[in-house]
């Protein structure tokens, strides 16, 4: 694998991941194309009308889509759309599937074997199952990790990572015509995600319903379909489970646990907790605290 290792220098790189999120009125002089590089976009949160090379496609959560170099598109009718940009030449990748089998797979699906794309592969707009989003918003966002702290071995990573998402792309992302499962499912587990990331925020429902694209009351009755309980009440036992474990691990005040969990108030902080576990926050860290032997922290 020698000529492996001419790719993995960040001069000759020619792979890079951005994370951005639209939400505002974009037109035709929104229109942007990205010269010698490969655009393949992940929809991660939201919705819009893309719009490339004439074709229109409606986008959500769970789609995937592939952008040939130097090809001008925008986006229009964005609501919270929060997408991977994934930018790469075909270089980068043309390099390095020769070493590794099923490459023509990838190929194929990147046109590099026969030097262009297929007739209307431009507007294959293709969708993940529910379990492989997750995976691949994962794989995805420890890239942007690795790009940001540019740690020893990094390159190796993003490298992994890469060769990781366009397989599973390959093998397993439907085709539109073949998008059968509905969109609530992917609304909602993108919300769960940015939820469990952004536990802390000032999350009322009707934002929460804003981020799916559900009218407030569709929100809550799919919410409650799909996970099992209302939205409220799922983020106050995150919420919850946050600031136990935070007691178990950290070395904050109650009140600074509550704030960083969401609790502006941490008197009604202290009931919530105490419904749920059975005791206040301070005597559930006493208790921690007497069977490991530490020190209190009031």
């Amino acid at each position: 694998m020698a000529n492996l290792e001419n790719k993995l220098t960040w001069q000759n790189f020619g792979f890079e991941v951005r994370y951005h999120v639209h939400d505002r009125e974009y037109g035709i002089r929104d229109r942007h194309a990205h010269d010698g590089f490969y655009e393949l976009v992940v929809v991660r949160s939201g919705s819009a009308t893309h719009v490339h090379d004439g074709v229109k496609s409606h986008i959500e959560s769970g789609d995937v889509y592939l952008i040939p170099p130097g090809e001008p598109h925008y986006y229009a009718n964005a609501r919270q759309l929060g997408i991977y940009n994934v930018l790469f030449t075909g270089d980068f990748f043309a390099g390095l599937l020769a070493e590794f089998p099923g490459a023509p797979d990838i190929e194929a699906y990147l046109g590099l074997s026969g030097g262009a794309l297929p007739e209307g592969h431009r507007a294959d707009v293709r969708r993940f199952d529910p379990e492989l989003f997750f995976r691949i918003t994962a794989l995805l966002d420890e890239i942007v990790e690795e790009e940001t702290q540019e740690l020893s071995g990094a390159r190796l990573m993003i490298l992994s990572n890469a060769l990781k998402i366009l397989t599973l792309i390959c093998r397993h992302a439907r085709k539109s015509a073949e998008r059968n499962i509905g969109s609530a499912g992917y609304r909602i587990a993108s919300l769960v995600k940015t939820l469990e990331a952004d536990f802390a925020g000032e999350w009322s429902l009707r934002r929460m319903a804003e981020h799916t694209g559900f009218s407030v009351a569709c929100f809550r009755r799919q919410f409650r379909r799909i996970i099992g309980e209302p939205p409220v009440a799922w983020l106050l036992s995150l919420r919850l489970e946050k600031a136990a474990m935070m007691l178990q691990t950290g070395d904050g005040s109650i009140a600074e646990t509550a704030e960083a969990c969401g609790f502006p108030d941490s008197n009604y902080f202290t009931r919530m907790f105490h419904r749920r576990f059975g005791a206040t926050p301070r005597a559930y860290r006493l208790g921690l605290r007497r069977r490991t032997g530490g020190a209190d922290v009031v």
